[in-house]
């Protein structure tokens, strides 16, 4: 299976001070997801990943070329990006806001054309967002906004969609609808790398998982492999209990309850 991204010996960070050190794995098409505490510097390494942020160390390729040799253009091209989240300034339809996603196939000072308006409007339907279409994006909720950001990302039509914490405003509802929506677009050929604090949605959608903390990538490898309960107190130092409740298509993870002192 091609490689999409390759991290070899990554140190990432800020000023020359490193967050993340050593990192290196292949990502290949499919679900990557990557775990890990609050403030651990899974954002860094995407906006390293996303070329906004240079290596402090270590190099990165996409499709065996090297980062730095790809155009921005050519990037945003192959590459889409889903923030952790999005200050609204102005009140573009929600319309507006998912062809903006098409900018990477215009011409220097082009207008989309009805081709870019189709694709847009079945970008906001494959996420059942097309009532929204005509509304201000200011005026949207969060969780709504966030499906927007989503629905732009598609619009790029990329081959490869990174998305930080990409449920992280939605309810129960829509987080499983996004879920769903994300393994489709991986089953169909799309390389999805995303970041999210829920080890249960690494268990439904992913192929991968890598769990990061204390500045280093600790365990990557298939999902059922990686996440067992002492990896899972490892990074996140609590006890838990993985299992499947009959009917069950997944497995799916919960805090291990603790003891009374009598017993019971």
């Amino acid at each position: 299976m091609a490689v999409s991204f390759a991290l070899d010996s990554l140190s990432v960070g800020y000023h020359g001070r490193p967050a993340l050190s050593d990192i290196s794995m292949s990502i290949s098409a499919g679900v990557t997801c990557l775990l890990g505490p609050n403030g651990v510097g899974k954002t860094t390494l995407f906006k390293t990943m996303l070329g906004l942020l240079s290596p402090t160390s270590g190099a990165i390729s996409l499709f065996d070329r090297p980062l730095p040799r790809w155009s921005r253009q050519e990037f945003a091209r192959t590459v889409g990006y889903v923030p952790q989240a999005h200050t609204a300034l102005f009140p573009y339809s929600a319309l507006d806001v998912v062809l903006m996603g098409r900018a990477p196939h215009l011409a220097p000072y082009g207008a989309p054309s009805r081709l870019d308006e189709e694709i847009a409007h079945q970008s906001l339907e494959a996420l059942g967002l097309s009532h929204l279409s005509a509304r201000a994006y200011t005026e949207l909720s969060g969780g709504e906004r966030q499906l927007v950001l989503i629905a732009r990302a598609l619009a790029q039509e990329p081959r490869i969609l990174v998305m930080d914490e990409p449920t992280a405003s939605l309810d129960y509802g829509n987080q499983m609808r996004v879920l769903d929506r994300i393994r489709s677009l991986a089953d169909a050929g799309l390389t999805v790398i995303l970041s999210t604090h829920h080890p249960d949605h690494a268990l439904r959608v992913a192929d991968a998982v890598a769990l990061i903390s204390g500045g280093r990538l600790h365990a990557f490898g298939a999902p059922r492999a990686v996440l067992t309960p002492k990896n899972l107190h490892r990074l996140y130092g609590v006890d838990v209990v993985i299992g499947t409740l009959p009917g069950a298509v997944s497995s799916s993870i919960a805090p291990r309850a603790k003891e009374s002192s009598d017993g019971a």
